[in-house]
């Protein structure tokens, strides 16, 4: 009893100091431009999801010097939509031996650009009016790269079993720390300089990471390149996964493993503590239950509640995750640990993954 106990609460501080604060991007007026900005959209098969992006840039209340869709041989009507709602289309030339398809995209969105500055955005983020101008106010004068995790919109019932993948993309991240301490970017929304970028060799260095925006970051820090992480917010947000549940087993399974290795042995011992802790309060409450010790069952039903409320603190910065799901957080917890040691799995035995049509073998 002493033993369950006491990995639960250490699985609680753990989570206190993992998740301690959420920087978010925090609309406030400014005078910020973005006349300088290239917004470069790397997109594969996203016809379906690209007008609502576009619609949204054209909806800000300032305006970037372009925006530039990277169309990365996709099967259906990618280029066509993004050119009837006013993006240049680049197509991404054939890869290279070593790269894999999402940073060829954005080089090719790189080399095609005109701004000195760089606004990468995945084509299923979502901007209110205020977004642009809000996250150039952060950038100020471009000396420090941003990047956001945007605030996951997640309306169907398999949607909501991404709540411990999203909190661990943000804990994971060093981003909620006491003091943060960012591992590495962001995907779905980076913006820096064309300067930053180029002294970090572009994506050349990135070409065959999986996680090429935790490797992003990596290189960042070893140049002496500033990088902010901001949660979305109200500002920015997406819906990652709408295409059913393997999309999001197959999204996960890609990034997981990769996402570990690259991460520093004490933040990852946070991360064990926390995962333990949170998996050791229904376990231990099933046990003592079936074993008829009514004692720890009353303890050990306290632990699960103190749980609940702490996942409830962090998935509501995270995104709309109801709270049903939240009181019978085992079952997305029991689909994170599958999809996990099935990531691991596959990286260890170099299986390939798929991910959009694509046979995605593992690099660095």
């Amino acid at each position: 009893m002493i033993a369950s106990l006491m990995t639960g609460l250490a699985g609680l501080v753990a989570s206190r100091v993992l998740f301690r604060r959420f920087p978010c991007l925090e609309y406030h007026p400014s005078a910020a431009d973005a006349k300088d900005v290239s917004v470069i959209i790397p997109a594969r098969n996203e016809a379906l999801t690209l007008p609502h992006l576009l619609e949204d840039l054209k909806n800000q209340t300032i305006q970037p010097l372009e925006v530039i869709c990277v169309d990365d041989d996709s099967s259906d009507d990618t280029a066509l939509v993004a050119a009837s709602l006013g993006a240049r289309v680049v197509p991404a030339p054939p890869r290279p031996e070593g790269w894999l398809g999402k940073p060829w995209a954005c080089e090719a969105g790189t080399r095609s650009s005109k701004g000195k500055h760089l606004l990468f955005l995945d084509a299923d983020v979502r901007l209110a009016p205020d977004a642009l101008s809000t996250l150039m106010t952060e950038y100020g004068d471009g000396h420090r790269a941003i990047s956001v995790q945007p605030y996951h919109c997640v309306p169907k019932g398999y949607e909501q079993l991404a709540l411990f993948f999203n909190a661990l993309q943000f804990g994971a991240n060093g981003a909620a720390l006491p003091r943060p301490r960012g591992i590495g970017l962001f995907g779905p929304v980076i913006l820096m300089s064309r300067n930053a970028l180029e002294t970090i060799q572009g994506f050349t260095g990135v070409c065959s990471c999986i996680v090429e925006d935790l490797a992003l970051g990596e290189r960042l820090r070893e140049s002496g390149i500033e990088f902010r992480l901001l949660s979305g917010g109200r500002l920015i947000s997406f819906r990652m996964y709408r295409d059913g549940i393997g999309s999001l087993v197959k999204g996960w399974t890609k990034n997981f493993a990769a996402g570990a290795a690259r991460t520093p042995i004490w933040l990852f011992a946070l991360v064990f503590l926390w995962v333990t802790g949170c998996t050791s309060a229904p376990f231990r409450l099933i046990l003592s239950a079936v074993q008829g010790a009514w004692s720890e069952v009353a303890l050990q039903t306290a632990l699960y509640l103190l749980w609940v409320m702490e996942l409830r603190r962090i998935a509501d910065k995270l995104g709309s995750f109801r709270l049903p799901v939240i009181a019978f957080f085992p079952l997305p917890l029991g689909l994170f640990l599958w999809v996990f040691v099935q990531s691991c799995w596959k990286k260890v035995m170099k299986r390939p993954v798929q991910w959009k049509g694509r046979d995605i073998r593992w690099g660095k």
